[in-house]
């Protein structure tokens, strides 16, 4: 079943920079329980978004929203059209965030925080920006088309990692210390050494990949 959620945000008004205000929005959490689903997808097109492994058995999402432009209720305005498509198929709780700016032409920046299972597959395809994931020992497929990714999590729970980025640097450190990375322009590092069950794949188009693994 597809769900469309819509934010429902509280307002804090910042103190005021240069001539403008700038305006910070908050969601109310929200939960997506997995109702069997054993993987997780995430759509994420501009902004920052951090995944972070977690001890519970649902996912859950907040999300921050900053207006550079406007005054407080046009911010709200455009807040109200950033929502969260929710669907389980295949196996796979989906979660796609729609009504997010392509550039930051707007004025309005989004940052989305999610606590998600340790030992949840994870797939996650972002556009531009920052993507951090720490602490989780699952499987993790990670694309970014621009910006930057850095992973982190524990060793034992790896038997690979590969880094790599099309123009940008790459690389994977682990105990053992750091793996150099291979390429002119697009680079790679790769490490599949470990004693674990789960691999990770990082993948930036134009920007840096960093794996740390210890």
């Amino acid at each position: 079943m597809r769900l469309a959620t819509a934010l429902l945000l509280g307002a804090l008004l910042l103190p005021a920079a240069a001539a403008a205000a700038v305006h910070r929005l908050e969601s109310e959490p929200k939960v997506y329980r997995l109702e069997g689903a054993e993987g997780l997808s995430i759509e994420f097109s501009v902004g920052q978004l951090s995944v972070e492994g977690d001890d519970g058995d649902d996912v859950r999402v907040s999300v921050q929203i900053r207006c550079r432009q406007g005054d407080l209720d046009e911010c709200q305005e455009r807040a109200r059209w950033v929502t969260i498509d929710r669907v389980v198929s295949g196996g796979r709780l989906r979660l796609k965030f729609n009504g997010i700016p392509k550039t930051e032409s707007h004025g309005l920046q989004v940052s989305a925080r999610l606590l998600v299972p340790r030992a949840l597959a994870t797939r996650i395809e972002m556009g531009v920006g920052e993507l951090t994931v720490r602490e989780m020992r699952s499987p993790l497929d990670l694309d970014l088309g621009v910006g930057e990714l850095d992973v982190r999590g524990p060793e034992h729970a790896y038997r690979s990692a590969l880094a790599e980025t099309g123009v940008g640097d790459a690389s994977v450190r682990t105990r053992a210390g750091q793996v150099r990375d291979r390429g002119f322009i697009g680079r790679s590092a790769h490490w599949d050494d470990g004693a674990g069950a789960s691999g990770i794949r990082a993948h930036v188009g134009v920007g840096d990949a960093s794996i740390d693994l210890r």
